[in-house]
């Protein structure tokens, strides 16, 4: 759906191909630690203490992450890895770099959502998280549709302003929907015994964090490889639309992690 609105925008070759080769997989590793967080809260939010240590280290990763994210983005620093380590082609740099100044409110939205989306999973709200999906699904819908009907706005720039409003709204309805099963549930659940500590919660934590990351970084390998080949420009263009089918037909499988 992205592909086919960017497509109708104005030089959609470029804006595909700097969204998919640099502003997503960028976005994609400064997310990747955070989204096992679910994994942790749902495993781990049994009573209350375990669930403030656990709320402690998303606040400490999704705002390490997020001043990450500012320096990538604010700074010479992306110049070096988007222009020096990517080999990103010339007319891609300064659409991906606006995609990344829009984009920085996300690495904490998805933080914030995951975690709290694995309180509702623990404590058997799992239908809460599709809501909130579907809530986000017409939200992208809703920023898309704007930005074709305006057609001004840089595709690269529209594409991460859909995720980041998508993912705004999933995490404000998760915050507001999770608040009477903090209040009602959590609070009121026994104390487990022994009390799990921060020090093994983190190493619990640690391998699952890892995991996404070495997933997410064939997206910027990629693009380092694809890069280099003859016609990179029209490569990484074609490139996002076929990921994005491939990601589609696995969804299904991603969330047997969280039920097993």
């Amino acid at each position: 759906m992205l592909a086919a609105v960017v497509a109708r925008l104005a030089n959609p070759d470029i804006h595909l191909a700097a969204y998919g080769s640099v502003t997503f997989p960028l976005i994609g590793i400064l997310q990747a630690p955070i989204l096992t967080l679910l994994s942790l809260s749902t495993t781990m939010s049994r009573d209350w203490d375990s669930f403030v240590k656990g709320r402690k280290i998303m606040f400490y990763l999704g705002g390490g992450l997020t001043l990450l994210y500012s320096l990538i983005a604010f700074t010479p620093l992306y110049d070096v890895v988007v222009r020096d380590l990517i080999g990103a082609p010339p007319e891609v740099i300064e659409p991906a770099r606006l995609g990344m100044f829009v984009g920085l409110p996300w690495s904490f939205a998805v933080a914030y959502r995951r975690f709290h989306q694995g309180v509702l999973i623990r404590f058997e709200h799992s239908r809460a998280v599709t809501v909130g999906t579907l809530l986000r699904f017409v939200m992208d819908v809703v920023v898309l549709t704007a930005g074709f009907l305006v057609g001004s706005i840089p595709g690269t720039v529209l594409a991460t302003l859909m995720m980041v409003f998508g993912v705004i709204t999933d995490a404000v309805y998760v915050g507001l929907r999770v608040r009477p099963v903090l209040r009602y549930e959590l609070r009121r659940a026994p104390p487990v015994d022994p009390p799990i500590g921060l020090k093994q919660m983190i190493l619990f934590f640690i391998p699952l964090g890892i995991t996404p990351l070495l997933n997410q970084l064939i997206r910027p390998i990629g693009s380092a490889a694809l890069s280099r080949l003859p016609d990179p420009l029209m490569t990484l263009a074609v490139w996002p639309v076929i990921s994005s089918l491939s990601f589609l037909i696995v969804t299904p499988g991603a969330a047997l992690h969280e039920v097993v």
